[in-house]
């Protein structure tokens, strides 16, 4: 065979090699797509099955519930705001599942217990509850007959926090990069200051404070009320200080918010503790949810830190 031929031969084996080559790459993307595909339907029928077992598990929890509950009805309503007294009315109403004539039920919340009346089937009273009860602090149920006593934790009746139906929030953030260097902290961050007001509450806030500490004692000082007020109750501005800050040392920055009820509301913004002098040490940065107290300093709600 002359080289001509072997030429043409080649060149042919080739254009077949070109296009079986062709052919299964367009193959082998075809299976790829229909892999991805059903790996994609098989990913939602496992999230969906999961769905659908978590609210099975969740009817049959509630179901239990249900069954084992003393009632067969609970309702609460939550209603007038006693400023002098700090706690708002809360009215319960329940029907016991078995009821007799010597039956007496009480509703205990935060450790003060107070007895319904019974009007036909149903056990009705008002307690008044204070603004500032924790989360999970559940109203406790209690039948007694005779010499027999139920309990029974109310977990549908939510009666935590109460304040927030009423008082104004603060909220405070600092989000941003800083360094120590040279017995200095560095900071440049993101400032913002977040009031949120209850349209159907006339407590306001009236001033608002911006506080720098080192180890407890106040270095810092500022009257923000003017920003906050001009920015809507949505101020943000950018934060750049250097402070100094030897090994040991404690920095902390909050805002302070007073509202016209004379409540304190403090969040602190950032902490940064210095432990060494590694140039290289990170600052430990967090930040507080709001605390709230009374016009005497008293801690009313949330946990200093």
């Amino acid at each position: 065979m002359d080289n001509s031929k072997k030429t043409k031969v080649f060149t042919a084996i080739l254009v077949c090699l070109v296009i079986g080559m062709a052919v299964s790459l367009y193959q082998i993307y075809n299976l790829n797509e229909e892999l991805d595909r059903k790996n994609r339907n098989l990913n939602n029928q496992i999230s969906s099955l999961r769905e659908e077992i978590g609210s099975i598990y969740g009817n049959v929890d509630n179901s239990l519930k249900k069954q084992a509950s003393l009632l067969s009805e609970s309702e609460y309503t939550i209603g007038d705001f006693d400023e002098q007294n700090q706690t708002m009315s809360v009215a319960f109403s329940v029907i016991p599942k078995s009821i007799t004539d010597t039956m007496r039920v009480f509703i205990d919340v935060d450790g003060e217990k107070t007895e319904l009346t019974k009007n036909g089937e149903e056990f009705s009273g008002v307690k008044d509850v204070g603004l500032f009860v924790q989360y999970d602090a559940w109203p406790v149920l209690t039948i007694v007959d005779g010499a027999e006593t139920k309990t029974e934790i109310l977990e549908n009746t939510d009666i935590s926090r109460l304040y927030e139906r009423v008082l104004p929030q603060l909220f405070a953030d600092m989000t941003g990069t800083s360094h120590f260097d040279d017995g200095l902290v560095r900071v440049e961050a993101g400032f913002s200051v977040e009031n949120i007001e209850k349209n159907d509450s006339d407590v306001k806030f009236e001033s608002f404070t911006y506080i720098r500490e080192k180890n407890g004692a106040v270095e810092e000082k500022k009257d923000i009320t003017d920003e906050v007020i001009k920015a809507d109750g949505s101020y943000h501005s950018r934060f750049a200080q250097t402070f100094e800050a030897a090994v040991g040392d404690e920095i902390e920055l909050y805002v302070i918010a007073k509202d016209s009820l004379g409540y304190i509301h403090k969040c602190r913004v950032s902490y940064w503790y210095r432990e060494s002098d590694d140039e290289e040490d990170t600052p430990v940065i967090s930040t507080g949810s709001e605390l709230i107290y009374d016009k005497n300093g008293v801690l009313l709600f949330g946990e200093e830190m």
